[in-house]
């Protein structure tokens, strides 16, 4: 049996804008993080068993990462609450109060404070910076926290300067809670990566400007270095993967949701997994919190064990975000160099990231998932680009599932027609699809791009009967800053002009997102002048509502009952068939194969 993990923290995500944790550190959503913290101070690994599973699911970090999307705020503050309570219910709460400190960024901390207590007063934050060995006090500041109430608990937070590479106590006026913490170092590196255009995250001189007035004079010390010359092979065909990967060893860095695609769907991959490098997570058997048939692989989170294991190729499912990753990565880097192993990255340029230097680098053993034009397909203006044989699968909310549909749909229709698949993530080329990606590189105009996709999806539709490709977050999505017309499904629709559309719900998804959904796609379908419809929904067999540092987001499961009430009601609404993924997928394929595609 493998012993009980450490419980999940918040790190840098891979979803983390410009690297680091904005998406999911807000002002709007910060106070879900200290709940978090609450209750993580307050549970004992060694006695508190009940609770572990229930916090596993409340500190899914999923939900922080939704919220601060209007649409969906409601849903997941009540979810985020119940999950809360679920917890607690299993705890004495022996701490009542709990402060800490957590970096956005090497240069902005977020300090949060939580009590069961009610303080008479709204408390100020004291921020003391320490030297090395802190014992003396180089400078101190006060701030004034904002304050929220939730679940009974009592929350303060703010945000603040910080310089990087520095320790400090922050306290709690009129309170005995206190907390160490050390800002973290640049990682690797400090840069804003934009479809590959690397450009400075901060200005210098305004950035230690702001610092020095409220620290004190700073030596400046952001590690600028030139951009990248160094640039690995972009591969994003099915068929270019096998060649690098068929019939190879493969170790994987790291344990998240895009290696748990890879384990779920493995007997799709071109190569067999054998490891998998973790920064944090040690487990004798990768499958350990998923129901998946599959070799028992170990992750490993000692670089001193990579010699027990042999591989010929190296995967990273992650950009590098996390500080406790950066000495692995590098250490891996080196590693495959100096073997001479290849290198295959689902997102950023491994090469981009300034960790080879002083090494006889091969570029050629270096490969990303990604579109540059080092593609061979033509670049064609022409306005003739609507095959009629395509079908997109879009979310009408934040539940995943659309990704996964496209996998078990393309899987199920092969028995009935030819099908070939787009698939609008990086992971989709290694699990069979015949292109995908996500991202292409900056020099491609958004010209030059929209020519190639759609020259390649008609050279795809030719040799099949039927196109699978999809979207990515809801269709209707709107960022805080922006409109729905801005989100990534309306470009791969206006991209591919899918004829014929599925929609993933859940058995709690609201009428009303998937008539906007409809709606929009209606609209889309106006706009460009084609004429494209909603076939069938979509159901996976719950709601999404667990993840964690070590498990990929996955469905509760839901009972026959509440499931056999969501397909009436969305019947009786909609009019479409709905199937459950995946026990009902073959009923899809069937429906899907028998639509007459010959129309367009």
């Amino acid at each position: 049996m493998n012993p009980t993990p450490e419980l999940p923290r918040l790190f840098y995500s891979t979803w983390g804008a410009d690297f680091y944790s904005e998406n999911w550190l807000k002002p709007v959503n910060c106070w879900m993080f200290a709940m978090i913290k609450f209750i993580e101070a307050n549970i004992d690994l060694e006695r508190d068993l009940d609770a572990i599973a229930a916090f596993e699911e409340f500190s899914g970090s999923d939900l922080m990462f939704i919220y601060p999307d209007e649409t969906q705020r409601e849903r997941v503050h009540a979810l985020f609450i119940r999950q809360f309570h679920a917890v607690a219910k299993h705890l004495t709460f022996a701490k009542r109060e709990v402060s800490c400190a957590y970096p956005v960024d090497p240069f902005k901390s977020l300090f949060v404070y939580a009590t069961l207590d009610k303080p008479l007063e709204k408390p100020l934050f004291l921020i003391d910076r320490k030297s090395d060995d802190e014992k003396k006090l180089l400078h101190q500041v006060s701030i004034e926290p904002e304050e929220i109430q939730e679940a009974g608990l009592f929350i303060y937070y703010q945000f603040f300067i910080v310089p990087p590479e520095s320790k400090f106590h922050f306290r709690v006026e009129k309170s005995s809670c206190e907390a160490r913490y050390a800002s973290p170092d640049f990682g690797i590196p400090l840069y804003v990566v934009q479809q590959l255009k690397v450009r400075p995250k901060y200005s210098q001189s305004m950035l230690y400007k702001k610092i020095e007035s409220v620290w004190g004079h700073q030596k400046a010390g952001i590690p600028l270095i030139a951009a990248p010359d160094r640039h690995s092979q972009s591969v994003y065909t099915r068929k270019s993967l096998e060649t690098i990967l068929g019939g190879k060893r493969a170790a994987i860095f790291k344990y998240n949701k895009e290696f748990y695609s890879l384990l779920r769907f493995h007997d799709m991959l071109p190569c067999r997994i054998e490891v998998v490098f973790d920064d944090k997570v040690c487990l004798e058997d990768a499958s350990s919190y998923a129901h998946i048939n599959a070799k028992k692989i170990p992750v490993i989170n000692e670089f001193r064990k990579i010699e027990e294991y042999e591989f010929d190729v190296i995967i990273l499912t992650c950009a590098i975000n996390f500080d406790s990753e950066i000495e692995f990565f590098r250490s891996l880097m080196r590693y495959a160099v100096d073997k001479k192993i290849q290198v295959l990255s689902l997102y950023d340029d491994a090469l981009h990231y300034d960790v080879l230097e002083g090494r006889d680098v091969d570029e050629g053993n270096f490969y990303r998932i990604g579109l540059t034009r080092q593609t061979d397909i033509p670049v064609k203006r022409s306005t003739q680009n609507s095959p009629g044989n395509v079908l997109a699968v879009f979310g009408t909310d934040t539940v995943q599932g659309k990704f996964t549909t496209q996998l078990y749909l393309r899987e199920a229709l092969k028995k009935h027609v030819r099908v070939a698949h787009w698939a609008t993530e990086p992971t989709g080329c290694l699990l069979g699809a015949d292109i995908g990606y996500s991202r292409t590189d900056d020099y491609l105009t958004a010209e030059e791009r929209l020519a190639i996709e759609r020259e390649s999806i008609k050279e795809l539709a030719k040799g099949c009967d039927l196109v699978i490709t999809g979207g990515q977050n809801s269709i209707v999505y709107a960022a805080p800053d922006g409109e729905k017309e801005g989100n990534v499904s309306t470009l791969i629709f206006d991209t591919h002009l899918p004829r014929y559309v599925v929609l993933t719900v859940s058995v709690d998804t609201a009428i009303k997102q998937i008539e906007d959904s409809i709606a929009y796609v209606d609209q889309l379908a106006a706009k460009n002048e084609i004429s494209s419809r909603v076939v069938a929904l979509a159901m996976m067999g719950g709601r999404k509502i667990r993840g964690s540092r070590w498990t990929e987001t996955y469905f509760a499961p839901v009972d026959a009952a509440t499931i056999a009430t969501a397909r009436k009601k969305l019947h009786d609404v909609f009019g479409l068939p709905l199937y459950v993924i995946p026990d009902e997928i073959d009923g899809l394929a069937k429906q899907v194969a028998t639509i007459d595609m010959s129309n367009g």
